[in-house]
C-alpha cells in the first residue's frame, strides 16, 4: 500500500488502529479495500459511500499532511517504513502513523525514557541530572514528554550533557501549546534529537491524547524510569504501559512522607517496578555488559581543611547555611566563604533559602 493511501486511512477517524493495521497488511491499496466485502461493509455501517473509493476526500487530505511536513521539515514515517522503530513495532498496536522532525536515529540505539511528575522536587531533579549524565555518557537516547517538570528537565539535561533525546507530544507537530515548550522542542532538534507525534498536523493536545502518547514513551525505549510521581498522575499510564509492554520498569524510592513519592514507592511495593538505585544497576539489568563513568574513582583536591569539612558535612539533602555553622562549629563568615569557594569549583550548589548541596558532578 502507498504511504499517502496509509496516511490518508490513518485520517479517518472511524478506523481503529487494529483494523488499519489490518488493512495495511492484508490490502495492496485502498481499492482493494473498497473491492472487498470488508470496505463495502465498513462503508454501510458508517455511512462512508465514498470512503473507499480510489479518489475520495481522505487522499486530499493525505496530500496536504505530506506539504506540511515538508513545510515544517518533517518526515511522516508508516509502520511499512524501514525507518520505522523497531521496539515500537513489537509492541501491540503500534501507531500506524509517525510524524517526526529532527533525526530518528538507528533502530540499534537504545532509548530509556524519563518520566515523572509535573510538580518536580530537589530531590527529583538531582535524579535526574545525575541519572541523564550517566546514561548519556552510555550513549542512551534520553525519551520523554516534553511536558513541564521531570520530563522537560530530563531534556534539558540530556542537551546540557551533549546527549540526544526524543520528546513524544499529544498533538501535531505545529500544535505544541507554550512557548516555553515550542523553545525546548527547537532545542532537541538544534541537538540532532527529534520531536515524534502520532497526529496529524492541525490537531490540539486532549488529555486522551496524552494517554496515547505515554503508551509510544514507553514503547520505543527499552526501559523506563519514573522518577517522581504522586498516586495519580500521567507517567503512572507509561509505567503501566512498560509492563504491558514487557519492558523493564524502574522506580526511584522516594521519601515516605513526600506525595511525589507516593506514586513510585507504589510502583516497587506493588512489584511491578524495580528499584532504580544507580544507573549502572539499571545498564547492568537491560543488558549493558560495558559501563562508562566519568567519575569512576573521581578524586576531589581541597584547598584547605575547612572546604573538605564543609563538603562532606553536605549531602543531597538540603542543608541551611545556619545549620552547616552550627555541626561544624564554624563561623557564618568562614561557612559563606568557604560555600562560596566550592561553588566556584562546582562542588556545591547553592538553593533558594540559603541552603546547600553537593553538586552532580
Amino acid at each position: 500500500m502507498e504511504k499517502r493511501e496509509i496516511i490518508a486511512l490513518n485520517l479517518v477517524k472511524e478506523i481503529n488502529i487494529k483494523d488499519l493495521l489490518f488493512y495495511i497488511e492484508n490490502f495492496e491499496s485502498i481499492e482493494h479495500i473498497s473491492n472487498s466485502k470488508i470496505g463495502k461493509d465498513f462503508n454501510q455501517r458508517f455511512n462512508k459511500s465514498k470512503l473507499f473509493d480510489f479518489k475520495n476526500e481522505y487522499l486530499d487530505k493525505a496530500e496536504q499532511q505530506i506539504s506540511l511536513a515538508e513545510d515544517h521539515d518533517t518526515r511522516i514515517i508508516t509502520i511499512k517504513d524501514r525507518d520505522y522503530p523497531k521496539l515500537l513495532s513489537n509492541i501491540s498496536n503500534p501507531p500506524p502513523v509517525l510524524y517526526c522532525k529532527g533525526k530518528l536515529n538507528s533502530s540499534d540505539e537504545v532509548s530509556i525514557s524519563i518520566v515523572g511528575t509535573r510538580k518536580a522536587t530537589n530531590y527529583g531533579r538531582l535524579v535526574v541530572e545525575k541519572f541523564v549524565k550517566q546514561l548519556v555518557e552510555n550513549k542512551v537516547i534520553i525519551t520523554s514528554g516534553l511536558a513541564y517538570g521531570i520530563d522537560s528537565y530530563a531534556h534539558d539535561m540530556t542537551i546540557k550533557n551533549n546527549g540526544l533525546t526524543y520528546a513524544v507530544i499529544a498533538s501535531g507537530i505545529d500544535k505544541i501549546s507554550t512557548d516555553r515548550s515550542i523553545k525546548l522542542a527547537q532545542k532537541i532538534i538544534e541537538n540532532d534529537g527529534c520531536i515524534i507525534s502520532s497526529y496529524p498536523f492541525g490537531i490540539n493536545a486532549l488529555p486522551p491524547y496524552f494517554i496515547s502518547r505515554n503508551r509510544i514513551i514507553s514503547g520505543i525505549s527499552k526501559a523506563t524510569i519514573v522518577v517522581e510521581s504522586d498516586t495519580k498522575g500521567g507517567s503512572l499510564w507509561t509505567a503501566k504501559f512498560a509492563v504491558e509492554q514487557n519492558r523493564d520498569l524502574f522506580a526511584v524510592p522516594g521519601n515516605i512522607f513526600e506525595s511525589k513519592s507516593k506514586g513510585t514507592n507504589n510502583l516497587i511495593e506493588s512489584n511491578m517496578a524495580i528499584p532504580a538505585i544507580n544507573v549502572e544497576q539499571i545498564l547492568k539489568h537491560i543488558g549493558f555488559s560495558r559501563i562508562n563513568d566519568s567519575n569512576d574513582n573521581k578524586l576531589i583536591n581541597f584547598k584547605n581543611l575547612e572546604e573538605e569539612k564543609v563538603y562532606n558535612f553536605l549531602s543531597f539533602s538540603p542543608k541551611h547555611i545556619d545549620e552547616i555553622a552550627h555541626g561544624l562549629s564554624m563561623s557564618i563568615m568562614e561557612v559563606q566563604v568557604t560555600l562560596l569557594t566550592l561553588e566556584f569549583n562546582s562542588l556545591v550548589r547553592q538553593l533558594p533559602g540559603n541552603q546547600f548541596i553537593r553538586n552532580i558532578n
